[in-house]
C-alpha cells in the first residue's frame, strides 16, 4: 500500500477570535437568511409560522440604519448582475461588527455558512441574534463550533423593540471606537487603509487578506502589498498574520523566499497554538530529516483536530517515520483525517481495506473510500476504484 503526506495548507486558519477591533466604512454588516424575512412569508416561500418570528432581520437592519448606524444589507447593495461574493467581501471587510441572525434556515444555508466562516476567519466582532419562531439549537452545528462561547440574543420570544434595544447596546459594547454615522466612502477600503496606516494590527491583517491574490478580490490583488501588511501585523503580534507571512516567506509570495524567516514566524504563531503553523513546523523538520521532532509537531496539531496533521501522523506511524511503526495507530489517524475529507487519507483508507493492513480486508469498504477520494478529484482514488472493482 502506498502512503501519502498531505500538501501544506495555503489559507489562514479560521479558529481565532480577535482581540482588537478594526475601524471600517460600515458600522454593521447584516448576515441573515432570506427565509426568515417577512417578505419570504408574504411571497409564500415559507410557512410564516415556522420561519418568521418577532424579529425580521431586514427590519432590524433598517431600524439600525434609522438609528444612525451605517448598515450593509444585501437587498440594498446587490443587483441582478452583481457578482455576489465580490460584493459580500466588499461589505464584510470594512465593517466594524457583524450581526448574524441565526436560525435553522441559516444553519442549513450554504451561503450563510460561507459568510459566517469568512467573518470568523477575519475575526470581526460578531453579535449573534437567534431569530425565527422557535429557538434553534445551533450548538451542534459548524456555526456553533465557530461561535464558541459568544453570547447571543434570543429574539424568538421577545418583542421586536426589546431585541432592537439589546442589539444596539451589544454593538456599542463590542466596538472600541465610535461607530461612523456618515455615508461610507466610495472606496470601500479607504477607512480600512486609514486604520491600517494608523497601526491597528487587525486592520492591517484584514487589508492583507483583501490584497492576497489567493483570497482577495479584483482589483485589489497584490502579493507584495499583502505580504507588507501581513508582516506589519505579524510584528505587532497578530497570530494569523504571523502564520500568513510565514507562508509568504516559505513560498516566496510577494517577498524574497527566506526559510529562516518563514520558520521564525511559524514558531511565533505556533507558540500561540496556531494549528496550521504547528503543522508547517512538522513539515519543515521532516524535510530536515529531524523526523522525531516532526512527528511531535504533527501529533500536537493532530490531537487538536487538524486534518492535514492527522494524515501526516498516520504516515509517520505506517512508515515508522520518527515513531515506532504501528499500522493500527496509522489507521486511527488516517481515519480521523479522512472523516474531515482529507483526500490523501481517503486514498490511504482505501488501501488499508484493499490490502487488509491494520483492518480486516474488505473490498467494498475499500471501494467506498477510494470512491470518496475520486469524488474530490483524486486520480489515485479513481485508479483504486477501478482496481478494486476488478477484484470483486
Amino acid at each position: 500500500m502506498t502512503s501519502f503526506l498531505t500538501t501544506p495548507p495555503t489559507t489562514p486558519p479560521t479558529n481565532r477570535r480577535q482581540t482588537s477591533k478594526p475601524l471600517g466604512a460600515w458600522s454593521v454588516f447584516m448576515s441573515y437568511c432570506w427565509l426568515n424575512s417577512i417578505e419570504a412569508a408574504e411571497l409564500g416561500q415559507v410557512d410564516g409560522s415556522s420561519e418568521c418570528g418577532p424579529c425580521d432581520p431586514r427590519q432590524l437592519a433598517r431600524d439600525l440604519s434609522n438609528g444612525g448606524y451605517s448598515t450593509w444589507l444585501d437587498v440594498d447593495r446587490l443587483g441582478d448582475s452583481t457578482p455576489l461574493y465580490d460584493e459580500l467581501v466588499k461589505g464584510i471587510l470594512p465593517s466594524k461588527c457583524v450581526v448574524a441572525c441565526i436560525s435553522d434556515a441559516y444553519i442549513k444555508s450554504r451561503n450563510c455558512n460561507l459568510e459566517f466562516k469568512y467573518v470568523h476567519k477575519l475575526q470581526i466582532p460578531m453579535i449573534l441574534v437567534i431569530v425565527g419562531s422557535t429557538k434553534c439549537d445551533f450548538s451542534r452545528s459548524s456555526i456553533g463550533f465557530m461561535a464558541g462561547d459568544l453570547l447571543y440574543i434570543d429574539a424568538t420570544s421577545s418583542p421586536f423593540s426589546k431585541t432592537l434595544d439589546r442589539v444596539n447596546r451589544a454593538i456599542k459594547t463590542h466596538t472600541t471606537a465610535d461607530l461612523p454615522l456618515e455615508t461610507p466612502p466610495l472606496d470601500p477600503l479607504a477607512a480600512l487603509k486609514d486604520a491600517a496606516e494608523s497601526g491597528d494590527r487587525q486592520s492591517q491583517y484584514q487589508l492583507a487578506i483583501t490584497l492576497d491574490p489567493t483570497l482577495g478580490t479584483e482589483p485589489y490583488r497584490s502579493a507584495s502589498a499583502a505580504a507588507k501588511w501581513y508582516e506589519k501585523a505579524a510584528k505587532k503580534g497578530h497570530t494569523l498574520a504571523q502564520y500568513s507571512i510565514g507562508l509568504a516567506y516559505k513560498h516566496g509570495n510577494g517577498v524574497e523566499q527566506d526559510e529562516d524567516l518563514s520558520i521564525e514566524y511559524f514558531h511565533k504563531a505556533a507558540d500561540k497554538n496556531n494549528l496550521d503553523a504547528i503543522y508547517e513546523l512538522g513539515l519543515f523538520y521532516q524535510s530536515e530529516d529531524n523526523t522525531p521532532t516532526a512527528a511531535e509537531y504533527y501529533e500536537e496539531a493532530a490531537r487538536q483536530g487538524h486534518g492535514d496533521a492527522q494524515a501526516a501522523l498516520g504516515y509517520c506511524y505506517v512508515e515508522g517515520v520518527g515513531l515506532e511503526e504501528d499500522v493500527e495507530e496509522a489507521v486511527k489517524w488516517y481515519r480521523k483525517a479522512a472523516e474531515q475529507g482529507n483526500v490523501r487519507a481517503l486514498v490511504a483508507m482505501g488501501g488499508f481495506y484493499e490490502d487488509g493492513r491494520g483492518v480486516e480486508r474488505d473490498l467494498w469498504k475499500a471501494y467506498e473510500w477510494f470512491g470518496k477520494a475520486a469524488e474530490r478529484g483524486s486520480q489515485e482514488g479513481n485508479e483504486g476504484k477501478r482496481r478494486v472493482k476488478g477484484r470483486m
